[in-house]
């Protein structure tokens, strides 16, 4: 209920408190499952840190949006890293002030 519809794509990002990087991953999958097309961005918190997780679908990597390129931008933005490949990366961040700007950059894609 929370995907938001841009263009032919589902977005969903989300700040969940809380959260290990294996549990983002965890619903991450679940996620996938639901359209087709899309674009999830999940930012966790534990224990200091700020674990992301990023998936895109085929159509959306076509389009440009590469998951491992988009988490190195919010991690950046959040004051990590983070890397992967084009349809699933992670990384993490540190500073929690900037996950709206985080949250902002991907809504603003």
């Amino acid at each position: 209920a929370e995907f938001v519809e841009q263009g032919d794509l589902r977005v969903l990002v989300k700040y969940i408190k809380d959260s290990s990087r294996e549990q983002l991953l965890g619903l991450l999958d679940n996620l996938k499952r639901v359209y087709p097309n899309y674009l999830i961005c999940l930012i966790g918190s534990n224990e200091g840190s700020l674990p992301i997780v990023i998936a895109t679908s085929e159509p959306a990597i076509k389009k440009g949006l590469l998951a491992g390129k988009l988490v190195k931008e919010v991690s950046s933005i959040l004051g990590g890293s983070g890397g992967g490949r084009p349809d699933l990366a992670n990384g993490a961040g540190k500073n929690p002030d900037k996950i709206e700007e985080a949250i902002n950059y991907i809504k603003g894609l």
